[in-house]
């Protein structure tokens, strides 16, 4: 079986650390992990929007690349997710 891409790692690991505090949420309070699975899933979004972007491919991890693929558009969908989730998150 041939390595995961990079891309996908960094899918993975966006992946694990958003269980992970979903997992550990009993054990700590909302507003300790909120922030942090709010960054991991930007990040996660970015990085699928970067994959379908390369059509599959592993291509470069850079900020440029990553403008490419997240169209104006697609941000504004994508902010207003993110508010809704902090909405829930906070409420």
């Amino acid at each position: 079986m041939d390595a995961p891409l990079r891309i996908d790692e960094q899918i993975m690991n966006s992946d694990r650390v958003i269980c992970r505090h979903i997992d550990s949420i009993e054990k700590s309070t909302i507003g300790e992990i909120s922030q942090d699975i709010l960054s991991h899933l930007r990040h996660f979004v970015e990085h699928i929007m970067l994959k379908i972007y390369a059509n599959g491919e592993d291509i470069e991890d850079s900020h440029e690349n990553v403008q490419k693929a997240v169209k104006p558009d697609e941000i504004e969908a994508y902010c207003t997710f993110s508010s809704f989730l902090a909405g829930i998150c906070i409420s």
